[in-house]
């Protein structure tokens, strides 16, 4: 699963805090790794040097056989907004997997939805 972390100009970003969010993230889908292809987290400080809840984190994860799926969430601190969307995503990734019948984020051996023998 490749993670891509994308910030705008008011948020200064080394490589080792890059790949600290990187890792965040892969840890909080690590059940759907083998679905997930790629997920884009979008960081952004929507009033700039003002204060208040103001850090905003978009993640989008592509999962296979379903289209982008996306979450939101605002927080006052940066790292509250990203693991706060982390669970959104888990959650929202599970509830669609789950619809299709899939367990545990992996596809059935046989592709199709499990019937019941009578």
């Amino acid at each position: 699963m490749l993670v891509e972390v994308k910030t705008d100009h008011n948020i200064p970003a080394t490589e080792d805090w890059i790949h600290d969010v990187q890792a965040e993230v892969a840890g909080r889908l690590a059940r759907f790794e083998a679905r997930i292809t790629r997920v884009d987290v979008f960081l952004s400080d929507v009033n700039g040097a003002k204060a208040g809840i103001d850090k905003r984190c978009v993640m989008e994860a592509h999962v296979a056989g379903l289209q982008p799926l996306a979450v939101n969430e605002e927080a006052v601190l940066l790292g509250e907004a990203i693991a706060g969307a982390a669970q959104k995503l888990e959650r929202m990734i599970a509830k669609h997997v789950e619809k299709r019948g899939d367990r545990k984020g992996a596809p059935s051996f046989s592709g199709d939805a499990e019937t019941e023998m009578t």
